[in-house]
């Protein structure tokens, strides 16, 4: 009776952590971009450039300049970006943003890595990003 308690207890444990460390890779966050094409780092911090998936179907980004919007939703491996519209403020040599226009598409692969998430387009162009959560 003792050990099929002890292995209740134990099949319990592991069920509960095998969720927790679901939630810990969980995608619906504010992603700062750290590397994208030859932009340095400072460029993109300096830009505030960041995607948005903190709200069901629907994520925003800013690269610098416009506020930019799209639908979206995930399946396996898989994001799908649809209905997309900015702003249209006049942004003085933002070549940033009209670059991250042309590489998002509508159908891009993904990869979680750590606090990292890996865009990836059909021409395997990459777009990383940090959590901005993560410290």
């Amino acid at each position: 009776m003792k050990n099929k308690i002890a292995l209740f207890l134990l099949a319990t444990f592991l069920m509960s952590s095998n969720c927790n460390s679901k939630k810990a890779i969980n995608v619906n966050r504010v992603w700062m971009l750290v590397a994208f094409k030859n932009y340095s780092k400072e460029d993109l911090t300096k830009n505030e450039a960041k995607l948005d998936l903190t709200k069901a179907e629907r994520a925003s980004a800013y690269m610098g300049c416009n506020n930019i919007g799209y639908a979206y939703s995930i399946h396996n491996n898989e994001v799908n970006f649809t209905q997309g519209m900015a702003t249209k403020m006049y942004c003085d040599k933002n070549t940033l943003e009209n670059d991250f226009l042309k590489t998002v598409e509508e159908k891009m692969t993904f990869e979680l890595d750590g606090h990292f998430l890996i865009l990836k387009n059909s021409k395997n162009e990459t777009l990383k990003f940090v959590a901005q959560d993560w410290d």
